[in-house]
């Protein structure tokens, strides 16, 4: 490939023609680079035996990429990874492969409260130490909410909640994940080769099948919403020069 000469600027007018030119290719060039902007209006909702994911599509995306952990710690686990190809796809079930348990005793003792599990329909692993769970649909509600679970044994589990020393029954312990969602870009030589950043977290927890009853509310990330997001991120582009 033959150099080309440095042209020769003789006054000012061709300094400024040559900046123009200058600038709208560089213009071009910051254009052509794949962004991948931040997701917004991510949320969840339980629906039976599932997961819904739902979020705002985004214009510049090839694809997304959703992380889920059985804790709000990304950082230091290593996160399922569900890939999507279709980048006007907004929702997405995840089909957590755990069983729903239901609870038979439940009682709160000096801030700690012990659930004793139906164990013909508990899953081992679905509840340990650090996981955490949402308790619904107790007779006493001051129990319902979701928790970090600080003990196991057998068929019980306990966790810290501040409040009166009570007792009661019934109800469900549904093991709970936590949720961010990226996009993904690139070029057609590289596609799905950038990878924005993630949302804030959310959590979410799958609904018995058999449970036409509940009515649960949605989780939403209030970290992105459309607002929040920078000019960059959004996808636009400042001009040369611009600050």
């Amino acid at each position: 490939m033959a150099l080309k000469t440095i042209p020769t600027i003789a006054n000012y007018q061709q300094l400024v023609n040559y900046m123009q030119v200058w600038r709208a290719g560089l213009k071009r060039t910051i254009k052509g680079a794949p962004t991948a902007r931040i997701p917004f209006n991510f949320a969840s909702k339980p629906t039976r035996g599932h997961v819904q994911l739902t979020w705002s599509s985004v214009k510049e995306a090839d694809g997304y990429q959703i992380l889920r952990n059985p804790t709000p710690d990304f950082a230091n686990v290593s996160a399922v990874k569900y890939t999507i190809t279709d980048p006007k796809q907004t929702t997405f079930l995840d089909n957590v492969a755990v069983f729903i348990t239901s609870i038979v005793t439940i009682a709160r003792a000096a801030n700690v409260v012990t659930v004793t599990l139906n164990t013909s329909s508990t899953q081992p692993d679905q509840y340990d130490v650090g996981k955490f769970v949402n308790i619904i649909n107790v007779n006493d509600s001051s129990f319902d909410g979701q928790f970090a679970i600080t003990g196991i044994s057998g068929g019980t589990f306990t966790y810290n909640q501040t409040g009166a020393n009570a007792m009661s029954n019934n109800g469900q312990a549904l093991p709970t994940f936590f949720y961010q969602i990226r996009s993904l870009a690139g070029t057609t030589n590289a596609p799905n080769s950038v990878t924005g950043l993630e949302t804030g977290t959310i959590s979410g927890y799958p609904l018995d099948p058999a449970d036409g009853a509940t009515n649960p509310a949605t989780t939403f990330d209030t970290t992105t919403t459309d607002k929040s997001q920078t000019k960059t991120q959004r996808g636009n582009y400042k001009t040369f020069g611009e600050t």
